[in-house]
């Protein structure tokens, strides 16, 4: 599993069961990627208002070979 750190703009946000969020998040190092955010939902703390739409900040994605799906 690798971690890529890079700085990312939310283009699109919807929730995923329960308590997570899928993102797409255009990234400057890896481009247009779709991220899972557990628990975004459950907990306001967690993550703020860096998850709403046109946000931008510092992302750490954790990537897992032959998966389209990262995890925030």
């Amino acid at each position: 599993m690798a971690i890529l750190a890079t700085d990312a703009i939310v283009l699109h946000s919807f929730d995923y069961l329960e308590s997570s969020r899928i993102l797409r998040l255009v990234t400057r190092d890896g481009g247009v990627r779709s991220v899972l955010a557990k628990g975004a939902r459950r907990s306001s703390r967690r993550f703020g208002s860096a998850l709403d739409l046109f946000a931008q900040g510092n992302a750490h994605l954790y990537v897992k070979p032959g998966r389209d799906l990262d995890t925030l």
